[in-house]
């Protein structure tokens, strides 16, 4: 009993320990190997292909071909290299017969600029080229690409710059079939090849469109600019496609941005003159239709408010007069009333002569007559 309860100690003791040493020994690929997720590894056995391992996750890497797959598309029932638990470490083979693939990337990224003076990083980005050495090859990734030396059909040179997404179809071409300097200057120099086609068949303004564009798609459907990289990807009469070439394929293109370069001939800097003599008139256009678009509105503003003015002192002064006919209406009607009243009173003449006598104030004689009587001292 004692001695089955130690072995089981040792089992538990030895579990952890051999998980720590695998995961230690995995950073230096020995007899183990780390494989980020998103990425393809090359298991070398004397400097020739074992197997291919990916970690994509819905999608799945032949170990023998480096073909990658969707993950319900299946055409080969072949057993897929498995990782332990999830940890995205694999065997990687006796050590150190086994190794991992590695070459020479070359490949551009965006930096931020440094200052001449103080050597800091300013908030500005440039497009840098990186060379390294790396055991790895993305499935999907975006890469910017400059294209130099465009000329628009007005004579306008200029370069541009575009970033380009890709993904991984076949490793084993990416990584062994294409000869100095890569996969990725090889299809970079197809890209601005038809960048510099393009921009010979547009004028600069087709060019600022582009800037307004979404990236990728738009409603669904992809731009003319970004359809024109996507033939690239199959191949066509008499000309392989990238997928086949470089065992890469676009599957976005975002346009970045455009800049005017310095001409080289006369023709060019007549150009340069012409397309910005345009855009100052065009501009000098726009200025002239705004401020008569705001003179236009002022003039609407002020006449409305005329009219307001206008209309209120007309109404105020109508108001005004009816309130006057209808104070006079109803003193009249008072008075008519009163008259009446007085008229129809049996002691109308005295009435009549009491008014009289407080409209005069005072009265030397008083006449006394039939209906009359005396009503005040005089």
């Amino acid at each position: 009993m004692n001695n089955i309860l130690l072995v089981i100690a040792i089992v538990v003791m030895l579990i952890p320990t051999i998980f720590l040493a695998g995961y230690l020994m995995s950073a230096h690929n020995i007899f183990f190997t780390r494989v980020p997720a998103g990425e393809i590894i090359v298991v070398m056995y004397s400097e020739k292909v074992s197997r291919f391992i990916g970690n994509i996750d819905g999608f799945w890497v032949h170990p023998e071909t480096g073909a990658v797959y969707d993950e319900k598309t299946n055409p080969i029932n072949v057993p897929l290299p498995k990782d332990f638990w999830g940890t995205g470490i694999y065997w990687l083979g006796v050590w150190p017969l086994a190794e991992r693939h590695s070459y020479e990337f070359h490949w551009n990224k965006w930096a931020k600029e440094k200052d001449e003076k103080t050597g800091k990083e300013n908030s500005e980005y440039s497009i840098v080229s990186r060379s390294e050495i790396v055991d790895s090859l993305y499935f999907r990734a975006q890469y910017p690409v400059q294209a130099s030396g465009c000329e628009t059909s007005e004579g306008v040179p200029l370069t541009m710059t575009i970033l380009i997404t890709t993904e991984t179809v076949n490793a084993d071409i990416a990584l062994f079939k294409i000869k100095s300097p890569g996969w990725l200057s090889a299809l970079s120099g197809q890209v601005m090849a038809v960048v510099r086609d393009w921009n010979g068949k547009r004028k600069v303004t087709d060019i600022t469109v582009l800037q307004a564009e979404v990236p990728e798609k738009t409603d669904g459907k992809r731009s003319s600019f970004q359809e024109t990289f996507f033939t690239l990807n199959k191949s066509d009469v008499g000309n392989p496609g990238i997928e086949e070439m470089y065992g890469q394929k676009i599957v976005a293109v975002s346009f970045v941005s455009y800049s005017i370069d310095k001409p080289t001939n006369d023709l060019q800097l007549a150009s340069i003159k012409k397309y910005q003599a345009e855009r100052e008139k065009e501009a000098t256009i726009l200025v002239a239709k705004a401020k008569n678009a705001a003179a236009t509105e002022d003039a609407k503003a002020a006449k409305k408010v005329a009219n307001a003015t206008a209309y209120t002192t007309v109404a105020t002064g109508t108001a005004e007069a009816k309130v006057t006919v209808l104070k006079g209406d109803a003193e009249a009607g008072a008075a008519k009333k009163m008259t009446a009243a007085v008229r129809g009173n049996p002691h109308a003449g005295t009435i009549a002569l009491a008014r009289a006598i407080e409209k005069q104030q005072h009265a030397t004689t008083v006449v006394i007559g039939q209906g009359l009587l005396p009503t005040k001292n005089v």
